[in-house]
């Protein structure tokens, strides 16, 4: 009787400790992957936040100043930057769905050339351009005010404000996996959410509505990437035909991947059906001991 009020009480506390695990895990537990809202003055630092800061993957003209990181150099100056290579992660991962965050304090337009991308590129991509058409680099682009007609491999306009999602894989193709028209072009404060698995994406926007989509959704299945051999960093692109205020100034960048609750589910049910078996093991041999 002692055997088997031991195994009861064991199994007990097993269940309510797998209950617990089970019902913090379904709130999602962040993992923190950048966090950079770039106030201490240094592009290639981030002190109180989470990752190293950025770097220059071209010529250096992107400024980090006075609580914002800031692409508005003169005309034509491509300014691309990369989140360090000692971050780099994969965001399209299975159970895992990462979320790319970026809130603009300022955000220009220049009707006569705006180029602007963001997204995920292989790491240690480097150069002084970063969008789809060129040199193909393995990736997702995000545009949000563009209108430079062939760098989206399916629409771009030559005018006009369109926003486009393309998905570049490991042998250079490109596949527009959304595009859109802004019913307000997007301006200072605007802010995105991407969110990726490995077989899904997620767009949201604060700030600005979509009017229509040409191609795709605001979420759908994410295919184009080709096999993934490799981790990937945080990439942006800004240039202009006439630089300053048409540019834009970021306030903050963050990417957090939340484990899917049917991740943990999967865990903790094993490890409770483990708990079930043992208890029911215990329970026979306590009951051939004892002659029940």
């Amino acid at each position: 009787m002692r055997l088997l009020l031991t195994a009861h009480s064991r199994f007990t506390r097993f269940a309510a400790l797998a209950a617990l695990f089970t019902a913090v895990a379904a709130s999602g537990v962040a993992q923190t992957r950048i966090n950079d809202t770039f106030s201490d003055g240094n592009l290639g630092t981030n002190t109180g936040g989470t990752g190293s800061g950025f770097s220059s993957r071209g010529t250096s003209l992107v400024t980090e100043s006075g609580g914002a990181l800031v692409f508005q150099a003169g005309a034509y100056n491509t300014q691309v930057i990369g989140s360090n290579s000692a971050n780099a992660f994969n965001p399209f991962t299975a159970g895992l769905p990462t979320t790319l965050t970026a809130t603009f304090g300022t955000l220009g337009f220049d009707s006569s050339f705006n180029r602007q991308w963001f997204g995920y590129g292989v790491n240690g991509t480097s150069g002084n351009h970063w969008y789809p058409r060129n040199g193909t680099t393995q990736g997702l682009y995000l545009s949000i005010l563009y209108n430079n007609a062939g760098e989206d491999g399916t629409y771009g306009p030559a005018s006009g404000h369109r926003g486009n999602l393309i998905a570049v894989s490991n042998t250079g193709a490109l596949t527009t996996l959304a595009s859109w028209d802004w019913t307000t072009q997007p301006t200072d404060g605007f802010s995105f959410s991407l969110t990726t698995t490995d077989t899904t994406y997620a767009l949201q926007f604060t700030g600005a509505t979509v009017s229509s989509y040409v191609l795709g959704a605001s979420s759908g299945t994410l295919t184009g990437l080709g096999t993934i051999s490799s981790n990937f960093n945080v990439n942006i692109h800004g240039q202009t035909a006439s630089g300053g205020a048409n540019g834009f100034t970021l306030n903050s960048i963050t990417a957090s991947a939340i484990p899917e609750p049917s991740t943990y589910a999967l865990i903790f049910g094993t490890l409770a059906l483990t708990g079930v078996i043992a208890h029911r093991r215990r329970q026979n041999n306590a009951a051939r001991k004892t002659g029940i």
